[in-house]
């Protein structure tokens, strides 16, 4: 498996060897970019193919020079197309044992069998729904302005109920501020409509299980 790092361009070569999984080139998480530079991605460099942004999730020692919250962090591994990603890039997995929104990064899977962008604007928010299997991943991100979102389940499959994991910041979440990500869970189906509450960089997760 290859993931190629630093400043490389994208050529298309991962068609012809499939086993090049992802690439950087993105101004990622290594260089602290902002919110802004975050919803930005999704309609330009993800044009290009998988892209290895270096995921961070709250690491004592990297935390403070996050410009995002905890949630914007998670809603990445959904809005952003990377079959390979390094969860423990910058830290150790004993630095985030305990934390409920590992459940999160334990369940998303490495590749999509369908994926549906359900509302965006470049630069300001973007919010994007992936299945595998009968199972959803939404990931929803804003930039700097704190944004309330009403997000239709229009996408789910009629006559189905779901179970929807709903990973959100805490309302005083802030960049760079240890906080707690908020998990809850209620039923949902195609005519329901999620209600969101994104803070200002900040993010929101949601697992979208079958009950039937």
């Amino acid at each position: 498996m290859v993931d190629i790092h630093d400043e490389y361009r994208p050529t298309g070569l991962s068609r012809t060897w499939p086993h090049l999984l992802t690439q950087e080139g993105i101004h990622g998480n290594e260089a602290m970019p902002s919110a802004t530079h975050n919803v930005t991605l999704p309609f330009t460099r993800f044009l290009a193919g998988a892209a290895d942004y270096t995921i961070c999730h709250r690491f004592p020692s990297m935390e403070s020079r996050l410009k995002t919250t905890p949630a914007h962090q998670l809603a990445m591994t959904a809005v952003y197309f990377s079959p390979l990603q390094f969860l423990f890039w910058y830290g150790k997995p004993q630095e985030n044992e305990g934390l409920p929104e590992l459940e999160w990064y334990r369940a998303v899977p490495a590749i999509w069998d369908e994926t549906q962008p359900l509302a965006g604007e470049i630069g300001q928010f973007i919010v994007l729904a992936c299945r595998q299997g009968n199972t959803w991943f939404l990931g929803a991100m804003t930039n700097e302005t704190p944004r309330p979102m009403s997000v239709p389940c229009t996408f789910l499959k009629k006559s189905s109920r779901y179970r929807a994991k709903v990973f959100s910041d805490a309302p005083n979440a802030r960049p760079g501020q240890p906080s707690p990500v908020q998990l809850s869970e209620h039923e949902v189906d195609s005519t329901s409509t999620l209600e969101l509450a994104l803070c200002s960089s900040g993010g929101s997760a949601i697992i979208l299980s079958p009950l039937d």
